[in-house]
């Protein structure tokens, strides 16, 4: 079976992927990461990003500076349309791709992570979907800790992305581990 999680920056996707692995036998993809990937000077959106953007966004070494790209597209929604036509075709092609050359008969689930599930088309490949919510000012405060961003910035970040989702479950990571651990059970069970 193949699981959707999705969720915005900050609401804890992460901990519920890494959650749900440590309970059973997954493999995860982790779209974000491949996402960063293509942004690698020999990635496949690398050039793609560098001709639109400018050199604005690269340090001394020509590698993409991606808190300067944010600063960019999280102010910016066509900006951010335009990343997104660069990379979410590509992320979608990855993804198909690892899915076509894994045994997936070995695992109990195939979970594939992304903030972005619908935007960039990876519903299309899931059985399942589960949505992870947690209100603003919690994931502002875990983006401040984790991406180093000042509460503005976080909240930025946080505006730019969907606030709701379709899914098949939604899990609430208001509280603490032992909780969502709780939510995660009930799930799987």
């Amino acid at each position: 079976m193949i699981i959707g999680i999705v969720g915005g920056s900050g609401v804890g996707k992460t901990t519920v992927v890494n959650m749900i692995y440590n309970k059973t036998h997954s493999y995860i993809i982790d779209a974000d990461k491949i996402g960063h990937e293509l942004l690698l000077k020999n990635g496949l959106a690398y050039n793609e990003v560098v001709e639109h953007f400018g050199s604005t966004i690269l340090d001394s070494d020509q590698n993409i500076i991606r808190k300067s790209l944010g600063n960019i597209v999280f102010q910016n929604k066509s900006e951010l349309a335009v990343l997104n036509q660069i990379t979410h075709p590509k992320i979608l092609a990855q993804t198909k791709s690892i899915l076509n050359n894994l045994d997936q008969s070995k695992y109990d689930f195939i979970i594939i992570d992304s903030a972005l599930l619908y935007e960039i088309g990876l519903d299309s490949l899931v059985d399942l979907t589960i949505a992870v919510y947690a209100s603003s000012d919690i994931r502002a405060r875990r983006l401040m800790a984790r991406n180093n961003l000042s509460y503005d910035d976080a909240l930025a970040r946080i505006n730019s992305q969907k606030t709701s989702y379709k899914s098949d479950y939604s899990i609430f990571n208001e509280s603490d581990l032992v909780q969502l651990e709780e939510q995660i059970d009930k799930f799987l069970n």
